[in-house]
């Protein structure tokens, strides 16, 4: 499954990391549909660059720690991924 205009913001991001040369990215929202894709992008795209990965305390019915849920939405998007 692909987000409608993700192509377009994909080639701008990794031009713009070409151009920039960032080696380290500070990436929030990745508990989110488009924060886990992007950070999939992100991994599979670049080997070299550090990303770190800012994510809130859950709701205190969610017992998961913020680490478990980061794996949890970054395994989903990789099936969604195909």
């Amino acid at each position: 499954m692909r987000v409608a205009g993700c192509r377009k913001l994909q080639k701008w991001l990794f031009s713009s990391m070409k151009t920039l040369g960032p080696r380290r990215l500070l990436v929030t929202g990745c508990t989110g549909f488009l924060g886990s894709h992007l950070l999939l992008e992100l991994l599979k795209a670049d080997r070299h660059c550090e990303i770190h990965c800012l994510v809130r305390p859950g709701a205190a019915a969610d017992s998961l720690a913020p680490e478990a849920r980061l794996l949890r939405h970054l395994h989903t998007a990789l099936c969604d991924s195909g």
